[in-house]
């Protein structure tokens, strides 16, 4: 299923990788590679969602991005920890790590996500045959469920639901995925850029 599979498979290699981690997630850049490669295996069931990325989608992003800085504070320690950990790795192997975790954030966990949350639980709890959903579509319980669950993914969860709802908002606009994921993708490139010129690596 183009939709959920993606996802499945990202959450397998987080476990995998997590329990070969010891505290500092060297692997990161395998759950990278394993969801750029699926999907790019369901590339062609994506392409009737794809429309050109709208203004609105992108202020969006803008939008959650301040809220998230507003809402969730940097941990000190935390930012302490994650860059004393990765200065313990060779400096071409610091620079290659966090490469794939600026992509990781920017591109392909806003478009796993999405089409998880958006495309495909949002419409799942409007209708067990979610494929008869419109796109677009949602009822109160759809839209506080999904973006409740995905608040459940993120450390901070009322500012993770928050989040998952303006991406449904986004979504609800134009009735396409592309501006979900366009909103979460400007929010995480946002972020990503905060948290390397500010060193606030718990932000992450």
């Amino acid at each position: 299923m183009p939709l959920l599979l993606p996802y499945i498979a990202l959450m397998a290699t987080i476990l995998i990788t997590g329990a070969f981690s010891s505290g500092f997630d060297w692997l990161y850049p395998l759950r990278v590679i394993v969801s750029i490669s699926i999907l790019a295996y369901f590339a062609n069931a994506y392409k009737p969602w794809l429309q050109p990325i709208s203004l609105t989608a992108v202020l969006i992003g803008g939008g959650v991005f301040v809220f998230w800085l507003v809402a969730v504070p940097a941990s000190a320690a935390q930012d302490l920890a994650f860059a004393q950990s990765l200065a313990t790795a060779p400096l071409y192997w610091q620079y290659l790590w966090l490469g794939f975790r600026i992509i990781g954030a920017t591109l392909t966990v806003p478009i796993i996500e999405e089409l998880a949350f958006r495309g495909y639980l949002l419409a799942k709890l409007v209708n067990k045959d979610f494929e008869q959903v419109p796109p677009g579509h949602y009822t109160p319980l759809s839209f506080l469920a999904s973006s409740a669950l995905f608040g459940l993914l993120h450390g901070a969860w009322l500012a993770g639901t928050l989040a998952g709802m303006a991406y449904a908002f986004a979504y609800y606009q134009r009735k396409t995925l592309t501006d979900p994921i366009t909103a979460h993708a400007v929010t995480n490139a946002l972020l990503a850029t905060y948290v390397i010129m500010t060193g606030h690596w718990s932000l992450w």
